[in-house]
């Protein structure tokens, strides 16, 4: 059965609405978070799949340590934007080298050429990756369909119970990846 299409501003799934709801930890929490990375002297991997939510903890990571007072600078790579530009490069090693802490976000489409000179020259370097990157990983985050119901819940309110059918069918049809699942909604929802 086909919606009828929303405006995409008003869409459920638009990346303002889900980029706007918090990370959702199955066990641990920010706290625990912020402190293993200090902990580790500010050199720490977060890992999982891709669409399993380590760009949103990220983003929080970032925001809370800002909140702090930590000079952080933030990167981000994915499969269609793979390099650095020249002056994200330089600022973030003026970042590390000042003390400050660099955050990258898809730190496995770094070129080789560039992790090792960034893992040299950043001191204090949080990165997420899919892979296994040189840093010790404080947090793996894994998706599940209690996450994913959560998180339908909070876009679509009482249409919730409604849908989560289709979100585990999209669960399973996507191997887990809620970032794929949304789109498939946001489509739905736009009528496509």
């Amino acid at each position: 059965m086909r919606r009828s299409p929303v405006r995409a501003r008003d869409n459920p799934f638009a990346s303002h609405r889900t980029g706007a709801i918090p990370f959702i930890f199955q066990e641990g929490s920010l706290e625990a978070v912020i402190e293993a990375i200090k902990a580790r002297g500010f050199r720490a991997g977060i890992g999982g799949p891709h669409g399993s939510g380590k760009s949103t903890l990220l983003r929080e990571v970032r925001k809370r340590l800002a909140e702090e007072g930590f000079p952080v600078h933030f990167i981000f790579l994915s499969a269609s934007r793979k390099l650095i530009s020249t002056g994200d490069l330089i600022c973030a090693l003026r970042t590390g080298a000042s003390g400050g802490i660099v955050l990258i976000d898809g730190a496995e489409q770094l070129p080789r050429a560039l992790w090792h000179p960034v893992r040299i020259l950043c001191p204090r370097l949080v990165v997420t990756t899919h892979t296994e990157c040189l840093l010790p990983f404080i947090y793996c985050c894994r998706p599940s369909s209690k996450v994913l119901h959560g998180l339908i819940d909070r876009l679509l309110g009482g249409e919730a119970e409604r849908e989560r059918r289709r979100a585990d069918e999209l669960y399973a049809l996507q191997g887990g990846n809620i970032r794929e699942v949304f789109r498939s909604f946001y489509d739905y929802y736009a009528g496509r």
